[in-house]
């Protein structure tokens, strides 16, 4: 297999067929997918459950640990070299490695290793062999497997199956509606769909179950404030919004909030599984105008909150306020916002908004 690149669902094929042998290097930025690779390699041929995992995980960093102590590791075979699975991180610092260390690596990729190496980065392929031609010959000797983000389909077929995994049927609408709210990363599906499964009673999982869900509160007040921001139900965003201070970070909603006026204005930047969360279809240019007047809000909280303007503390108090002016701005135009309670202005007090 050295030489050759796969993709890591043919990876995990791989490994149901037979156990992982050799050298591989784990590429790309989706670490979640590297760790369910990794509990299939533990796992071994045929296993199943905790108590069949046969083998253990050393762990190695590039620049921490001494080459010599890596190789020894994976050469360790006898009385005293019981089945592991060494984990290497960090292998784009290979690239500042010396000549005869960069020979060293290079001689243990060529003879193998009496147990499965694993040599991680959050580097692709490509970008590695680009980075230094040592980099490029080293990837041409071992297995490498890219990991990169899914694209909004795939990931809503990931997380079909991980229900699957976790005794949960979700149908296709609905694991394209969470992948509309939490975006690819598989980190947050994942503790989604084992959230729910704790607390659906059974039956496919649809689109009415997961409204249902959120209205208790079970999948986190984000989603209805993003929803009713984008809608310009200006009251019910600022009264989700004070659960979600308890719940996630600012800069969490802010990017929710970013990604979904992204959708409505550019639907077909989401892929199939866009739209999440839009108001009417057929969005006049006056909304267009106001939803890109939020965007460019968004924008300016950001930039703001990273040169310093404001405190830290303050910053979900800053994103009310981009809110809320998204808000009078639609009530202003004739929005369906037209008539909202309290609303904090810039001194953090109270201004009623009159119908």
């Amino acid at each position: 297999m050295s030489g050759r690149t796969l993709r890591w669902n043919e990876m995990l094929r791989r490994l149901g067929q037979a156990p992982a042998v050799g050298i591989y290097a784990f590429c790309g930025p989706e670490a979640f997918l590297k760790q369910e690779t990794l509990e299939a390699m533990r796992r071994g041929h045929g296993g199943r459950g905790e108590a069949a995992r046969r083998y253990a995980v050393d762990t190695f960093q590039i620049g921490e640990h001494e080459a010599a102590a890596i190789w020894s590791a994976a050469d360790q075979g006898g009385l005293f070299g019981a089945e592991r699975i060494v984990w290497v991180d960090g292998l784009e610092r290979l690239a500042r490695a010396g000549a005869k260390e960069r020979a060293g690596w290079l001689a243990f990729a060529k003879r193998g290793s009496a147990h499965p190496v694993v040599l991680s980065s959050i580097e692709t392929s490509r970008d590695l062999a680009r980075r230094a031609a040592f980099l490029g010959e080293l990837l041409g000797l071992v297995t490498t497997v890219d990991y990169w983000h899914l694209f909004p389909p795939d990931a809503a077929r990931w997380v079909v199956q991980y229900g699957e995994r976790m005794g949960l049927k979700i149908a296709p609408r609905a694991a394209g509606r969470l992948v509309e709210h939490w975006g690819t990363d598989l980190m947050a599906l994942a503790r989604e769909v084992e959230r729910i499964s704790l607390v659906h009673e059974g039956g496919t999982l649809g689109e009415k179950d997961l409204g249902e869900l959120t209205r208790a509160g079970i999948l986190g007040s984000s989603w209805a404030c993003v929803e009713a921001v984008l809608a310009g139900r200006l009251r019910d965003a600022l009264d989700t919004l004070a659960v979600v201070r308890r719940e996630e970070s600012a800069f969490s909603l802010t990017w929710k909030v970013s990604r979904g006026v992204a959708q409505v204005l550019a639907p077909s930047a989401g892929g199939r599984n866009a739209a999440a969360s839009r108001p009417p279809s057929r969005t006049s240019e006056a909304e267009k105008n106001l939803l890109g007047r939020l965007l460019w809000g968004c924008y300016q909280w950001e930039r703001s909150l990273k040169s310093g303007r404001w405190v830290g503390a303050h910053d979900f108090a800053a994103l009310e306020g981009v809110i809320a002016a998204h808000g009078v701005r639609r009530r202003e135009r004739g929005g369906t916002e037209g008539r909202t309670g309290d609303v904090p202005d810039r001194g953090g007090h109270g201004r009623q908004l009159r119908a």
